[in-house]
Order: structure tokens, then sequence, then C-alpha cells
């Protein structure tokens, strides 16, 4: 079965599509393609990011809940990719400043891309 990205917003506890309001998994897809078409980079550009806390880098995801406000929850790699997603974002927080100042960094677009394939392969998912 053909799974359809989504933009994630939280509403009540549950992950919607804030373009269209379908209830969606913690991949970022359901069954039904959205009203706006959403592809993973979108999801990756949309609402990643990398959060350095305690000197180590986490790829996370800002999902709204209302205007103005967001919960930052955790992605979780599958086995297969950790390594390799620690060190591309490890090495993203180096190139824009240090993993001892916590804080958020952005992806870079090659991190970008291979963040999207990974989505694409549902071997990230969000910790919620």
């Amino acid at each position: 079965m053909r799974r359809h990205f989504h933009i994630a917003g939280l509403r009540e506890g549950r992950l919607i599509c804030q373009n269209c309001g379908v209830e969606i998994d913690q991949y970022f897809t359901a069954d039904v393609p959205c009203t706006k078409p959403t592809t993973p980079e979108d999801v990756v550009q949309r609402l990643f990011r990398i959060f350095v806390y305690n000197c180590q880098a986490h790829l996370v995801a800002e999902i709204p809940r209302s205007f103005a406000t967001v919960e930052v929850v955790g992605l979780e790699p599958s086995e297969d990719i950790e390594s390799e997603l620690e060190e591309r974002i490890t090495r993203d927080v180096e190139e824009q400043g240090s993993l001892t100042w916590s804080g958020y960094y952005a992806l870079s677009p090659e991190n970008e891309h291979r963040i999207a394939e990974w989505l694409r392969e549902r071997k990230l998912r969000l910790d919620y």
C-alpha cells in the first residue's frame, strides 16, 4: 500500500496534517494523499532541525501545536543508519558552531536530501 507524506502538527495529542487535517503516523505518512502534495524533502525542510544538548547532536522535529507554539520531538533512526546519521549531523554542527554550544542548528542541503531518503525508506520515525 502506498503511503503519502504530510506536514505534521499536533491536535489533542494526535499527529495530524497541518494542511488537510488527516491523522498521520510517526513516519509523517497516511493512506490518503494530502490536499497539498508533500514530499519527504518538504517534511525535512519544514520540520527537522539539529538540537545540541550536553555536547551531543540530536535530530529533532519541531511539531506545531498552535500559533507560535511547537513541541520538539526526537527522531529515532533504525539501527542500520544510526552511526551515519550521528556523523552527518555532528559534521553540520561543527561547520556552524561547536558541540559545546547548546542550541539549534540547520541541516545542510546534502543532509536534508539524505534524511529525506531515509524518511522515504521508513528508517526514521518520530519518537512520539
